[in-house]
């Protein structure tokens, strides 16, 4: 569940890491890596040592994610939808 949190003097809500992994149905550890390797842009937000993602940021991770899966040929009904506000 995304929570509002305070960063920049603005706050905003955000999906920490493990809930996004989750979305997509992988591990805190590949999203990690994947920043890490260049394939996901590294997200600009952390509260702590928690790593922050907005909602455009999440939609476009799930597109780009769903759209992998299509190419390499695996069916997309894992994926479980959201509602964003």
């Amino acid at each position: 569940m995304p929570k509002n949190y305070l960063i920049e003097g603005r706050e905003n809500t955000f999906y920490r890491v493990g809930e996004v992994a989750k979305l997509i149905g992988k591990s805190v550890d590949t999203l990690k890596r994947w920043e890490k390797q260049g394939i996901l842009p590294e997200t600009p937000y952390r509260f702590h040592t928690y790593r922050l993602y907005s909602i455009p940021q999440v939609k476009s991770i799930i597109e780009w994610h769903e759209k992998t899966m299509i190419r390499s040929g695996v069916y997309v009904k894992t994926i479980k939808p959201i509602v964003f506000r």
